[in-house]
């Protein structure tokens, strides 16, 4: 017997089910050399001052698409199978086990595909330097939340408390709340409401708040 904590089975075919697991250790090892390489690319090919300012709006760019993606992709009500299916696959598995370690990071077989269209999308509207730049500082941001979630589901950090007890009452307490995982400012902008946990329903598998 291996311990291994059992997860919802997504894939009846074993090696695409494989791909639907992802670590820390393996988003930092697929995303950190790709961030790095567009940033030292894009930075040797632009001013200094445009390179921090691209990469500073692109990491605060990223805590907005992440807000928008999670209430308006994520939560979505599909109406066909097929819809709830795909639905299912990206983010209905968390919350049916949002405990589950093995899928408290995105798997990088969605993740690339994301980021090269955020690629292009940033080398088509401001060029190949800049474009890189903005890419490295988007993706940096996509790496701090994730990580960021993966602390809120498996751990128990003081300075990350509040985002923790934030992110899990989105779980527990009411799931049209609290889409923000980074940056707060989102739900309080936009009319999400911040809930709390109710009573008797903080327990998890990381231990209680």
């Amino acid at each position: 017997m291996s311990g291994q904590r059992s997860s919802i089975r997504l894939f009846e075919n074993d090696f695409l089910e494989r791909f639907s697991f992802a670590s820390p250790a393996l988003i930092v090892s697929v995303w950190l050399p790709l961030i790095a390489a567009a940033g030292v690319y894009g930075a040797s090919r632009a001013a200094p001052w445009a390179t921090l300012v691209t990469a500073l709006l692109a990491m605060f760019g990223w805590t907005l698409v992440e807000y928008a993606m999670h209430r308006f992709v994520f939560h979505f009500t599909a109406r066909s199978g097929f819809g709830r299916w795909l639905l299912f696959l990206l983010h209905g598995c968390h919350h049916a086990d949002p405990q589950d370690k093995r899928r408290n990071v995105m798997t990088p077989a969605v993740t690339l595909a994301i980021g090269g269209v955020f690629l292009a999308i940033f080398v088509t509207a401001i060029g190949p330097a800049l474009g890189a730049v903005a890419f490295a500082g988007f993706m940096a941001g996509y790496l701090a939340y994730d990580l960021t979630h993966y602390a809120c589901h498996q751990m128990d950090i003081p300075w990350l408390r509040g985002l923790k007890r934030r992110h899990l009452a989105h779980h527990f307490a009411g799931q049209e709340a609290n889409f923000a995982v980074t940056l707060p400012l989102w739900d309080r902008l936009f009319g999400t409401p911040v809930v709390k946990p109710q009573a008797g329903r903080r327990g998890h598998r990381s231990g209680r708040l």
